[in-house]
């Protein structure tokens, strides 16, 4: 994976961004008239209680609240301090790779942000969104180990 190396104090994408919080952009949404194609350029964070990062396995189509469905092909970056060029596929018809849009991905400390462009302007195509939240990836519970509590870290696949 080829990224782009940047310090944690250079890195202005992590903290100027613009949050997508839309409850129907998870992927579990059905058929719907939504759509991305006139989305600003700009770096962006999917940030809602029932996701938090762009899909990255193709989906069925009409999902999302919308017609051709966006997800991430390629991989999340795993350093800090990476910016991963990378592309999203909008899955059409007959084609799980009916049209592309050229993106960049950065890890931010536990989430990602997204150097995102407007979808494909033809039908309704909408970047999809997956995951759960960071404060629920590590959510811990108490549990009771020879009369002690222990703090217990949840994973989250």
């Amino acid at each position: 994976m080829a990224c782009e190396m940047f310090t944690i104090r250079d890195a202005p994408q992590c903290r100027d961004y613009t949050v997508l919080t839309e409850p129907n952009r998870q992927q579990s949404f059905g058929y719907g008239s939504n759509s991305d194609n006139r989305l600003v350029p700009g770096w962006y964070r999917f940030q809602s209680s029932s996701y938090s990062r762009i899909v990255d396995n193709c989906i069925p189509i009409r999902k999302c609240s919308s017609d051709l469905t966006g997800w991430l092909n390629g991989e999340h970056p795993t350093f800090e301090d990476c910016i991963v060029r990378s592309e999203v596929c909008f899955h059409g018809l007959l084609n799980y790779c009916y049209r592309t849009v050229k993106i960049r991905v950065r890890e931010c400390q536990g989430y990602y942000v997204y150097e995102l462009n407007p979808s494909p302007t033809e039908r309704f195509s909408r970047y999809c969104a997956s995951g759960r939240t960071l404060s629920s990836a590590l959510s811990t519970s108490q549990d009771s180990i020879n009369g002690q509590h222990a703090l217990v870290k949840k994973t989250v696949s």
